[in-house]
């Protein structure tokens, strides 16, 4: 049946090429290409390019696939290896510092000398490049350009701090109350679930927190769980310290032997329940501790200096102090100690010894004025006088002197945060004129951010 009206006109049947079945307009003889094409030399290989093209999809999402699988695993097996090593919670915790950080930075302060409005300090510690200022009603913690980022009133009748980079632990000492504060919020309270009263805490840089309570040492991670307890109720705490690997820490206590008082250092690992050494120091009373390595242990008694074997408990170094008189200790934040000691009788001349890391003298400096305490870092040592801080340098050379306008109570070091104190030229006398011109009530007014590490920790701690 025709579909189209007689008088329709009809469209030519195309003729096709019998051969190729195909048009003729598209057959060529492969020997007569004719002229050259950019489209016409790809057209021999066009059916090869579709098949490729075809395939690069399949082989793409078959690679998205493995790498996808492999992702997984490798997640699945660093989360089964930070949970049995006990790093997750660190992570956790280290984000929301890391966290903390990164807003503190956004908002600067004003810079030193800065004006604190606080009472008579009881303690003073260094808090993430700033520090954390203790009295008998508030926390107060700074940042390291000088800007106040919390205020907390703790209520304690006998409060005590120790810090852990960006962390403080607020305790009062002979009750059951513990708090753990962060720079801008609380972040754990642990009132009434310790097993006892607390004595002495200790935090490492990660966060992990010992407690030695009156029934015993309880260590907690940085999410704050319970990793490891040792029963111990006969001993009074003095002094603890942490290694960097935040599992291996030491404890010296007093007890009484015999029916007079000595000293024991105890090495502990949270993965195990006994201690690793006893180290006995019948006449001598601890009064710092530091790992200078995993397997170096630091102990300051108030007759000697001495480094131990942490897994021995052998000596390894000692320094005794003979007659002098052990007034001030800083160990840092590096690998050298620096004693300050006094002269009782007159308390008009003061000893600076700086021990390196085998306790050898690399340094020596002498005061002749009234000195209190002494701080370091890894550039210069500080001592604070009645009315100024003295720098030296770790040698024992006097870098300057810096008057304060009032008398000072603490000192805490910023390391990295301000220009280092700077050895004078060979054969030039130290500029300390210079320094305390600089001074002056015009400069203490105006906060010169590159002021040097003693002026800023000295504005700083001063009331």
């Amino acid at each position: 049946m025709d579909l189209f009206p007689p008088d329709f006109p009809q469209k030519p049947k195309r003729e096709t090429d019998e051969t190729t079945k195909m048009p003729p307009t598209r057959s060529r003889p492969q020997n007569q290409r004719g002229p050259s094409n950019g489209a016409d030399e790809q057209k021999p290989y066009a059916p090869l390019t579709a098949n490729h093209a075809r395939r690069e999809p399949l082989r793409l999402k078959k690679r998205r696939r493995r790498i996808r699988m492999a992702v997984v695993v490798s997640v699945a097996l660093a989360c089964v290896l930070v949970y049995f090593t006990g790093l997750y919670g660190t992570s956790i915790a280290l984000l929301g510092d890391l966290t903390d950080s990164v807003v503190i930075a956004l908002t600067p302060g004003g810079g030193f000398p800065l004006e604190m409005n606080m009472e008579e300090l009881t303690d003073v510690q260094p808090l993430a490049g700033g520090f954390a200022a203790l009295d008998g009603r508030e926390l107060t913690m700074w940042s390291a350009s000088g800007k106040e980022l919390r205020r907390v009133q703790h209520g304690y009748s006998e409060p005590c701090i120790t810090t852990g980079n960006t962390r403080v632990c607020i305790y009062d000492r002979g009750s059951n109350a513990l708090r753990v504060e962060g720079r801008r919020s609380t972040l754990s309270d642990k009132t009434n679930t310790l097993k006892g009263n607390a004595i002495l805490a200790e935090m490492s840089p990660n966060g992990t927190l010992a407690v030695f309570t009156d029934k015993g040492l309880e260590v907690y991670d940085p999410m704050f769980n319970l990793i490891w307890y040792w029963n111990r109720t006969d001993a009074l705490p003095l002094a603890m310290a942490f290694d960097s690997g935040n599992r291996k820490f030491a404890a010296a206590l007093v007890e009484s032997r015999g029916g007079a008082l000595s000293s024991t250092v105890y090495l502990f690992e949270t993965g195990k329940s006994e201690a690793i050494a006893e180290i006995q120091a019948d006449d001598a009373m601890p009064v710092a501790m530091k790992y200078l390595s995993s397997g170096s242990l630091l102990c300051v008694f108030d007759t000697r200096a001495v480094i131990y074997d942490t897994a021995t408990g052998q000596q390894t170094a000692s320094y005794e102090y003979g007659t002098r008189v052990l007034q001030s200790v800083s160990t840092g934040s590096g690998l050298n100690t620096v004693l300050l000691f006094s002269d009782v009788d007159t308390s008009r001349h003061a000893e600076v010894i700086v021990l390196d890391e085998t306790l050898s003298e690399a340094g020596r400096a002498e005061l002749n004025t009234r000195s209190l305490r002494v701080a370091s870092d890894r550039t210069g040592a500080y001592v604070m006088t009645d009315d100024s801080v003295v720098t030296f340098a770790l040698d024992g050379t006097l870098c300057g002197e810096t008057l304060l306008d009032e008398t000072p109570q603490r000192i805490v070091c910023f390391p990295g945060e301000f220009t280092p104190p700077g050895k004078p030229a060979e054969g030039a006398s130290p500029a300390v004129t210079d320094l305390r011109e600089d001074s002056s009530e015009e400069q203490a007014q105006s906060g010169d951010a590159s002021s040097s590490t003693a002026d800023a920790s000295a504005s700083a701690a001063a009331q």
